[in-house]
């Protein structure tokens, strides 16, 4: 909890006995009680009410005491800190002469989403990803806060380093809200493989077109895709031979097939293998794993 709240907090609050491990998030909203998502259920804590002063010393401490830094990101309605955690920012937005907008002049909110590192999370399911000593294009399919971007993170440490399947392959992951790799000062402070460069802060469409023409992937990994640009992008990079790991919210592979963009997406044939997640008692689980033709494999 050290690395999310400032002592003060976690001892006005008495959250000593919270378990980072079992926290998703944490919430804080200007005259409401804090909420905790923990083991899946949200918890409101009546003692713990939040002022408009907790939020603005709370985001000061998140980001150093240098908050201006984060201004490109603001525009975004979010900022990511060291650990990978993201913090979704509501408010008093402000805008330009011109009607951009510049960031929150007044905060309301802060969402603390928490990264967890699980290494290994996603040894047991190599095996139905590779065919003949060959990573197979792989979609990681999740609702929210089931672990999508756990196992993508996962699986790019272990296509990077090598396993019992393949040697190591270059990968290049596309981190757009820079939560996966959680570059600080240019180094990734989460577990993604010695052989894993990373394009962190860029939309994911233009990173993607940068890393085919200066990186020289085997494999490019990408979090949460949707969208024609992005599928137009994973085309372009499928066309060139480059190996494809990606994720999507979605609660199912029905669930995939019935939207037109998943329609779209399964219509290329670009992915070879659908991962579907569930997280239950605090665990990630695969709730099934489908081939390219919609057969279930697992």
């Amino acid at each position: 909890m050290r690395d999310l709240l400032p002592e003060a907090y976690i001892e006005k609050w008495n959250l000593e006995g919270y378990e980072k491990e079992r926290l998703q998030e944490v919430r804080l909203r200007a005259g409401a009680p804090l909420s905790l998502k923990y083991d899946g259920k949200e918890r409101l804590l009546e003692n713990g009410k939040v002022t408009p002063q907790d939020l603005n010393k709370i985001a000061q401490w998140l980001t150093g005491f240098g908050i201006h830094a984060y201004q490109q990101e603001l525009k975004n309605g979010y900022f990511t800190v060291r650990g990978g955690h993201r913090i979704g920012v509501g408010g008093q937005a402000a805008f330009d002469g011109e009607g951009a907008f510049l960031g929150f002049c007044h905060m309301q909110s802060l969402h603390i989403r928490i990264a967890h590192e699980i290494p290994g999370v996603s040894d047991g399911l190599l095996g139905e990803l590779y065919g003949e000593g060959r990573f197979l294009n792989t979609l990681i399919l999740a609702p929210p806060g089931m672990g999508k971007t756990t196992m993508l993170r996962d699986l790019v440490r272990n296509i990077s380093d090598g396993n019992d399947f393949s040697p190591g392959l270059q990968v290049s992951l596309i981190d757009e809200r820079e939560e996966i790799a959680a570059l600080y000062q240019g180094q990734a402070s989460l577990l993604i493989g010695k052989r894993t460069d990373v394009i962190a802060g860029c939309k994911r469409e233009q990173a993607m077109e940068m890393a085919l023409r200066s990186l020289g992937p085997q494999v490019v990994a990408v979090d949460e895709i949707y969208g024609e640009r992005d599928l137009e992008a994973l085309k372009r990079l499928y066309g060139c031979g480059v190996h494809l790991l990606a994720t999507h919210h979605c609660d199912s592979y029905a669930q995939l097939t019935a939207k037109p963009f998943g329609r779209e997406l399964c219509r290329t044939k670009i992915f070879e293998r659908f991962l579907v997640l569930q997280r239950a008692d605090g665990v990630y689980r695969t709730a099934g794993i489908w081939d390219r033709e919609g057969v279930r494999l697992l």
